[in-house]
């Protein structure tokens, strides 16, 4: 075996595999109509992916407007709130973190500012003795469910829960396999602006008119476990969130920016500051309601009719999709009152209506290449596998994968994703209960290791491997 062959015969199997799995459809920027302009310029001056800009505005402007709107209504005549929930899965170097912070700067700095008026203010009352005003905070980077509770409860009705490690929120005490299922269902009764109505012993909790607005950034790896939870699409989670995945990011290049010399974010930030200067009332539910004029129901409507007969009569958006096809006209109309709240419009007009169809479309496509075939994890897994089958000699049992196999593998179902995906690309074949690479050129028929080996050598095309993969690794979910 020469030193290239290894690689050689990994990078034609990603290109096989990449030929089953066509590039996902580019963001659609200018849907984002009034945040376009802001998205663009942190795009092109960060450095960062348009899809990534793209969230960051729009969930923190679903936040902002919460503070002028109750809700809107929807085709079907009920109001639901306008807040959002985005999913970003974005690899290491995206500028995850980056993009946020020019998203949520004027958000922060109100609340730094905020929350020293409030230790004042506290410091104040203790002296007179008085209660303590209401905590004014609205921002938050981790929480759990009750954490969330107490927030919306005793603070401000509306909260913006901004995860640029969301590993950490899926990963932590809240999200432990005991207590999922319940953080699941309060984040999603808090996208319904159900309120809260809880009974402890001893304490009762009632607040109604509640917003939350999410933001979890998760990396490729955490995604891949995440979005394949059944439980998490089940429950309604993830078909109530807008997804976006981001490819390997582009080398960058040196060019300075500063975000606050830039017109289009100044005037993001300004607007920003307006909605902020707008006082939170205790209840978002006694704002007013934003009415939706005649030609964009009917372009909602529409969009339901479709939805509703791909996902119900057997079409391409059925089984696992269904939920997320069932969800996508509210996430439209839920986008189309932002960017109407944003511009000052006074109804959602049928352009915005456009925006938010062109949006929850484009989640819609990201959640049908991952849920609709069964893979959280792109064809990286399957990857891994052929690299690790080859190492093996071409051949592995198949709950050898399972026990001793690429971590990423490491159940059943995983297993027999990337098992597909790879016979698919002619890459491997099942035989009884061995799964074995197929002699399919030269460079691979020459990888059986030859008996005798020395450790070294072995590790060496270990390296190899290891190094053949990363080089070219698709971190699409």
């Amino acid at each position: 075996m020469t030193s290239a062959s290894l690689p050689d015969a990994i990078a034609a199997a990603r290109s096989a595999l990449a030929a089953l799995d066509p590039p996902p459809p580019p963001y659609p920027l200018e849907a984002l109509g009034p945040l376009a302009e802001a998205a663009d310029a942190l795009s092109r001056g960060a450095q960062v992916h348009p899809a990534l800009a793209g969230q960051a505005m729009l969930v923190a402007a679903s936040h902002l407007v919460s503070a002028v709107w109750a809700g809107v209504r929807t085709p079907a005549g009920v109001a639901v709130p306008p807040s959002l929930y985005g999913l970003s899965v974005a690899p290491s170097g995206s500028g995850k973190s980056l993009a946020e912070g020019v998203a949520a700067a004027r958000l922060r700095a109100w609340q730094a500012q905020a929350g020293e008026a409030h230790a004042r203010a506290c410091r104040a009352a203790a002296r007179e003795g008085r209660p303590p005003a209401a905590p004014p905070w609205r921002l938050c980077a981790d929480a759990t469910l009750e954490g969330l509770h107490a927030a919306l409860a005793e603070g401000a009705p509306a909260q913006l829960l901004l995860a640029p490690e969301g590993g950490m929120l899926l990963g932590g005490w809240g999200m432990a396999a005991e207590r999922r299922l319940r953080m699941a269902a309060g984040l999603c009764a808090l996208w319904d602006g159900a309120g809260l109505s809880n009974l402890r012993r001893g304490s009762r909790l009632e607040r109604s008119g509640v917003r939350l607005s999410l933001h979890l950034l998760l990396q490729p790896e955490a995604a891949r476990e995440a979005l394949a939870d059944r439980l998490l699409a089940g429950v309604g989670l993830w078909p109530r969130s807008l997804l976006v995945v981001l490819p390997p990011p582009e080398p960058r290049r040196l060019a300075p920016w500063r975000a606050d010399d830039d017109p289009a974010i100044v005037a993001f930030w300004a607007r920003c500051d307006d909605l902020l200067a707008q006082p939170l009332p205790r209840s978002c539910d006694a704002l007013p309601v934003l009415e939706v004029e005649p030609a964009a129901l009917q372009r909602l409507g529409a969009l339901l009719e479709d939805l509703e007969t791909e996902a119900l009569d057997g079409g391409r958006l059925g089984g696992p999709l269904r939920p997320f096809a069932l969800r996508a006209t509210e996430l439209a109309t839920r986008v189309a009152a932002v960017l109407a709240a944003w511009e000052g419009a006074p109804v959602v007009a049928e352009r915005h209506a456009a925006g938010g169809e062109a949006l929850a479309l484009h989640s819609l496509e990201h959640w049908a290449r991952t849920v609709g075939r069964g893979d959280a994890g792109g064809t990286h897994a399957a990857l891994a596998l052929y690299s690790w089958l080859l190492e093996r000699g071409g051949r592995a049992q198949l709950r050898a994968v399972v026990r001793e196999g690429p971590r990423a593998l490491r159940s059943a179902a995983a297993r027999d994703v990337a098992v597909a995906q790879l016979e698919a690309a002619g890459l491997v074949a099942r035989a009884g209960v061995e799964v074995v690479v197929l002699d399919t050129s030269p460079s691979v028929a020459s990888l059986s290791p030859p008996r005798g080996d020395t450790k070294h050598q072995k590790n060496q095309r270990f390296t190899q491997s290891v190094a053949a993969v990363a080089g070219g690794e698709e971190d699409i979910v």
